[in-house]
């Protein structure tokens, strides 16, 4: 009986996660290695992985889910690296956009 219902729970978390798919992975990254971004789409969006490197080691990842292209244009233009990687925060945005149809 517990394992029913840990299998009948699992499922239905795995039904709310969004789902990548491999074949449309979109990477957008700094030359120097400092931050990258890998977009995926969805079946309702688009999931975006951002990679920064720390100065001194480690490195911050995040990742977002997106539904619709207005709000992911929002998140890129708040970010405070788009002044210094202006090519990869254009790319991110063309790339992002393209992925949701617009």
């Amino acid at each position: 009986m517990p394992d029913r219902l840990y299998n009948e729970k699992t499922r239905r978390d795995d039904r709310a996660r969004p789902r990548p798919s491999d074949t449309q992975t979109v990477t957008a990254a700094s030359s120097d290695g400092v931050v990258m971004f890998r977009l995926s789409p969805c079946p309702d969006g688009i999931l975006v992985m951002r990679i920064q490197a720390r100065a001194r080691g480690g490195r911050l990842v995040q990742s977002i889910h997106f539904t619709d292209d207005a709000s992911f244009i929002r998140w890129c233009d708040a970010d405070r690296l788009k002044f210094t990687y202006p090519l990869v925060y254009a790319n991110l945005r063309r790339s992002g956009c393209a992925l949701f149809g617009t």
